[in-house]
């Protein structure tokens, strides 16, 4: 199956075999699973950049179950969304099929990607939304554990993984606007954004992009470096610890946290609400205190949420 584009849309889509029976029983499979997929993740009126957004999240999330091989339809959208199937191009096709469906304005780019420094070849798509265009990389995005990476990025980020073989000139981007992390604030340039980001999150995975004018930061909270440039960094909400005893008047609430190494520290919270404190990464904690007091712990061990009954 191979797909004739002009003007960035997939106008007609060419399936290569000399049976005319599986021609129309693959394009019929292909309509009907595509129809369900767009039910799925619920494509409607998408004309806004969070809905924009939105949705290749959720295509994203669809494509978690397929799987990254190679074989005779691995090359294209019927391979990844009938068979789920498919390598780097099967994924860039499908979602191009779909962003065309919906009137989103795509380009697939062909060239190489090196993400672990082997370079391979590797096929991408650029998105326009609003006045600017976006490298997004769906296939790094869905192998990889779910990281939204690759999700409407720049050509500063996405060049230094990947490069471009086309025989046109492609549109700059140059804009993180609508990157996945920028749009949820979740994209960390300054140390006070970390502090506010991490006081307002809930329950749960979330992860986080770090530019290089904070490394220290990612070395702190054991965050992973990426090409030297962004960090990401994830933790699990849900972990709790044991709270046995709290020393506390009307203002103030003492909190004595002990670690592994018997090390003590105390920490006066002069009033309810959300504090940062400074611990080790992997250090075992145990907070000594009354059970009138609701609390949540972060496993990087950063996090302290106290709600005064």
């Amino acid at each position: 199956m191979t797909y004739t584009s002009w003007n960035d849309y997939i106008n007609e889509i060419v399936i290569f075999t000399d049976n005319p029976i599986e021609i129309e029983s693959k394009n019929k499979e292909l309509t009907e699973e595509i129809q369900k997929l767009e039910t799925k993740i619920r494509i409607q009126n998408i004309n806004t950049p969070e809905q924009i957004i939105l949705f290749e999240k959720r295509f994203i999330d669809y494509l978690q179950d397929t799987e990254y091989l190679e074989s005779t339809t691995a090359h294209d959208a019927y391979g990844c969304i009938v068979l789920k199937k498919c390598v780097c191009q099967g994924y860039s096709a499908a979602f191009q099929l779909l962003c065309d469906r919906i009137g989103l304005r795509t380009i697939s780019i062909f060239g190489i990607g090196a993400p672990k420094g082997q370079k391979v070849p590797h096929m991408w798509n650029m998105i326009k939304i609003k006045d600017n265009f976006y490298h997004v990389d769906i296939t790094w995005c869905a192998i990889k554990g779910n990281f939204m990476k690759w999700l409407n990025v720049d050509d500063e980020y996405c060049y230094q993984t990947h490069s471009e073989k086309t025989y046109f000139t492609l549109p700059v981007c140059s804009s993180l606007a609508h990157n996945y992390y920028n749009y949820y604030n979740k994209y960390i340039s300054k140390e006070g954004q970390f502090e506010n980001a991490v006081l307002n999150l809930s329950n749960g995975y979330h992860q986080f992009f770090f530019t290089n004018n904070i490394q220290p930061l990612s070395k702190y909270f054991g965050a992973e470096i990426y090409n030297n440039f962004l960090y990401s960094l994830q933790f699990n909400a849900k972990r709790t610890i044991k709270l046995t005893q709290i020393n506390c008047d009307e203002e103030v609430a003492s909190f004595n946290i002990e670690f592994l190494d018997n090390l003590k520290t105390e920490i006066n919270l002069q009033e309810p609400g959300n504090y940062l404190i400074k611990m080790g990464v992997d250090e075992l904690i145990k907070l000594m205190g009354t059970t009138s007091y609701k609390y949540n712990y972060m496993i990087f061990g950063q996090f302290l949420e106290v709600t005064f009954k």
